[in-house]
């Protein structure tokens, strides 16, 4: 408990101390007159760790920066904290400074008709779709202006906003309707209620198909050893009474009569099953499915026992 309890603060004087480095930082570039690694420096230690005072001299140096609307915003922030903590000398301060930036404020209203799930965007910034029709204080230079909206193209233009006051407009056309996509050859077999032949559906034919040659080639060995096992057993045990190693020619028949059936079994039921993976990945010979539904999976297993051989065929069914 006590680990859990001091690493938040341990956290958060770590965040303290590298905020107030950078503060102190950028403060002395300021003073220098590095202007824009002051404002970098500033501007990581309010996000880093946020305070009233940091906040104001960002807003300074932005306004030092040319960055008018950066710092309008900035300076209207400080004076509304200001205002919450009861420190009337900061908000004078602010207000001063606020009035001077709304003089040499540029703004661009962004024009657009309203669409379901429209998005807006200004340099790469997400804006709420309450924004079109609100004049924007933007800092001078160019502006990348995105508009989007489901089912329909995108819409982007760039706009240059002046260092000096200014009022532009930007009309977005109506979004023109995007082109579906066509769908992958086995999307669209799927949808059409064929079905597809695969890679994966050719090589586990290929390998049913070797299991069934090999299982039947087993079979047909063992069962041509239990013939002959059993005719040395009728040689050595004429009226059911067997002489030496007759017993022995019994027993080694009925192995291999087994080991014959059971791979016989195996090969049947892997030969079945690559005839059905075969029709199933053949288009042509396969039945068309309905729209929109899949066709039942057909499980195809031997079944094997102490006392049978057989072939499991199972299917779901609705």
């Amino acid at each position: 408990m006590l680990a859990l309890l001091g690493a938040p603060r341990v956290a958060r004087a770590d965040a303290a101390a590298v905020a107030e480095a950078l503060f102190r930082a950028g403060t002395a570039l300021l003073a220098e007159g590095h202007v824009a690694q002051a404002c970098a420096k500033l501007a990581d230690s309010q996000k880093t760790d946020p305070a009233l005072g940091t906040l104001f001299y960002l807003a300074a140096c932005h306004e030092k920066q040319g960055l008018t609307a950066s710092a309008w915003s900035e300076f209207a922030s400080a004076i509304d904290w200001a205002t919450r903590t009861n420190q009337p000398e900061r908000v004078l301060f602010g207000k001063k400074h606020l009035t001077q930036l709304e003089a040499n404020l540029s703004t661009v209203r962004i024009r657009a008709k309203p669409l379901p799930g429209l998005e807006l965007r200004v340099d790469d910034g997400l804006l709420s779709a309450a924004v079109i029709g609100t004049p924007l204080p933007l800092d001078p230079g160019s502006h990348v202006i995105e508009v989007t909206a489901p089912e329909h193209e995108a819409w982007r233009t760039t706009v240059t906003v002046s260092a000096n006051a200014s009022a532009q407009s930007v009309d977005v056309p109506p979004l023109a309707a995007s082109t579906p996509v066509a769908a992958p050859a086995r999307e669209r077999a799927l949808q059409d209620g064929a079905r597809p032949s695969g890679s994966g559906s050719s090589w586990l034919t290929w390998t049913a198909a070797g299991v069934a040659a090999v299982g039947l080639g087993v079979g047909s060995v063992f069962g041509g050893l239990t013939f002959a096992e059993r005719d040395s057993a009728h040689a050595a045990c004429p009226s059911n009474r067997c002489a030496a190693g007759g017993l022995d020619d019994i027993d080694r028949a009925r192995a291999y009569a087994t080991v014959s059936t059971a791979a016989f079994g195996v090969g049947v039921a892997a030969a079945i099953g690559a005839g059905y993976l075969l029709l199933r990945g053949n288009p042509s010979a396969s039945v068309p499915a309905s729209a929109g539904a899949s066709p039942p999976p057909l499980s195809i297993l031997p079944s094997l026992s102490l006392r049978e051989v057989g072939v499991a065929v199972t299917t779901p069914f609705e």
